[in-house]
């Protein structure tokens, strides 16, 4: 697993369910090897949404979450009003970049939450999600790390701590890598 291709995906939202609204949608493809040994991704891919398309299209906000944003970072927050984009566009977007990037297992920060929002995203716009044919592969970050001794797990997050990884906490591109580089961690530690 260290040489496969692993694609992992994060999403900031205006909901905690599966039928949330999207913000944004941050993702990346890597080999843990690879990332390990000489901090590359093989490729990223990053859109904001426009959340009313979202909810014109049927999915849903709550206002603790949407209270939630305003206690966060103001980098964070400001990076999601530039240059959104509808849902179907969006989507549209994500499965390109998830068919032009070869990857072998599918990641989410836990799989129920990110996976589950895009997939039902998809069935609001009536289309198909890229990792039907991975529907055995997809993997959870939060399992995976359950792993871990909790040392080994101390050691992860000083590791990725220590690294100078772009970006601010709650952006989907850098919540993306910064899982990119838990999942390399905690596959080095136990394979």
């Amino acid at each position: 697993m260290l040489n496969d291709i692993h694609l992992v995906i994060d999403l900031e939202t205006v909901s905690l369910e599966d039928t949330a609204g999207i913000l944004s949608i941050g993702a990346c493809t890597f080999t843990a090897k690879r990332l390990l040994e000489e901090g590359l991704f093989s490729s990223t891919f990053y859109v904001n949404v426009d959340v009313k398309s979202c909810i014109d299209a049927g999915m849903t906000y709550d206002w603790e979450t949407i209270m939630w944003w305003f206690e966060q970072d103001s980098a964070a927050g400001k990076a999601l009003q530039n240059n959104r984009v509808d849902i179907t566009w969006a989507l549209t977007d994500l499965t390109r970049y998830c068919t032009d990037n070869e990857h072998t297992h599918v990641w989410g920060n836990p799989s129920n939450f990110d996976i589950s929002i895009l997939e039902h995203a998809y069935s609001r716009i009536d289309r198909q999600h890229p990792w039907k044919s991975h529907h055995k592969k997809i993997k959870d970050l939060v399992t995976l790390e359950g792993l871990l001794t909790k040392d080994k797990l101390e050691t992860t997050w000083e590791y990725i701590n220590s690294l100078d990884i772009p970006g601010v906490k709650h952006d989907a591109l850098y919540d993306a890598k910064v899982a990119a580089y838990r999942i390399s961690c905690a596959l080095g530690e136990l394979l």
